[in-house]
């Protein structure tokens, strides 16, 4: 049985070779404030909140960063090097075997290249904690293992045809990039999945994944990269130039735990005002203070990507759960 002092040495190990890959690659270390003054842009994401007191008497809300990404692409059009940064992040309502209020992220940005390189970083990390796994492989108790580092890729398009005979091009309008929701809940309600009558196009995507792709994604033996998500799923990513209703998104799946996610970034003010409205992000969660500095210095052609790693510490030592992790453990 797994004791506290072998999670507390293993994650040592391998955190200790991610800081020396990105060390090796180039990268530069920087460490971004946890307090921000906007709640997270992302709607789904519920945030974690605290009261700042000033001298004078008075005091503000300040929201605990659900991620670091805002921070960094502040960063990026001043220091023009690649940045990494594994940052504890916090999210509230958000507590199960596969999520924690709080968990640590590793977040990675490149300047100048293809989301290839990104994933070719994911691979080089998933290899060294393998070597860390118990007989060389992931695996999760109530999925599958999996022996293999590098990711079969497929589109979301080409994934949801196969396992639910539906076109997903369909439910999006060639008008915009908005999602058409009479015609994504058709297809749901033609599979007998439910849909609340308050349901947006997202909520009802994630319905039709969770019950046609997941469980196909839960035994597989070889990790599986799934690329070209809808626009209005596409966080900041930039629209595909041969189809702007789908995005440069781009998730990594492993024994079918989301493990990373990642996109080719929005450049200027305009194009991340466009994704931020088009994911649905209500007027008070955009960073303003983000995209005024975007109009004076609009971000160099990069791409990020973020991973969860006691997610990658789960899957390496066959635990169910991330509860049990050292954070988990401490009686604080």
């Amino acid at each position: 049985m797994e004791t506290l002092k072998d999670t507390i040495r293993l994650r040592h190990h391998i955190l200790r070779g991610i800081r020396l890959y990105f060390e090796e690659q180039g990268f530069y270390h920087v460490d971004t404030p946890h307090l921000q003054h906007y709640p997270p842009f992302e709607p789904h994401i519920k945030p974690l909140t605290t009261v700042i007191r000033h001298p004078n008497g008075t005091s503000d809300t300040r929201t605990l960063h659900a991620s670091p990404e805002l921070a960094m692409k502040y960063l990026l059009p001043h220091i023009d090097h690649p940045i990494f940064q594994i940052a504890h992040v916090y999210r509230n309502d958000d507590h199960s075997p596969l999520h924690r209020h709080e968990f640590t992220l590793l977040e990675w940005y490149r300047l100048g290249q293809s989301s290839a390189t990104l994933i070719n970083d994911c691979h080089h990390i998933m290899e060294l904690a393998r070597h860390y796994a118990p007989h060389q492989r992931f695996s999760h108790p109530n999925r599958t293992s999996c022996a293999q580092t590098k990711a079969q890729a497929m589109t979301i398009q080409e994934c949801l045809h196969r396992h639910s005979d539906i076109d997903i091009a369909t439910c999006l309008t060639p008008q915009a990039p908005y999602g058409d929701l009479n015609a994504i809940r058709d297809h749901a309600l033609r599979l007998n999945i439910h849909c609340a009558h308050d349901d947006t196009w997202d909520d009802v995507f994630h319905r039709l994944f969770l019950a046609t792709v997941q469980p196909h994604l839960n035994q597989s033996t070889t990790p599986i990269l799934l690329t070209r998500y809808p626009r209005p799923l596409g966080m900041l990513a930039r629209p595909c130039d041969d189809d702007p209703r789908f995005c440069q998104r781009f998730e990594l799946f492993v024994c079918g735990i989301e493990l990373a996610h990642g996109y080719v970034e929005c450049r200027s003010a305009d194009e991340n005002l466009d994704a931020l409205r088009t994911m649905g992000t209500p007027h008070h969660h955009i960073h303003q203070d983000f995209i005024t500095a975007l109009h004076h210095h609009p971000l160099p052609p990069c791409c990020g990507m973020a991973l969860g790693v006691e997610r990658l510490l789960m899957l390496t030592s066959h635990r169910p759960t991330l509860h049990t992790s050292q954070h988990a453990l401490a009686p604080l």
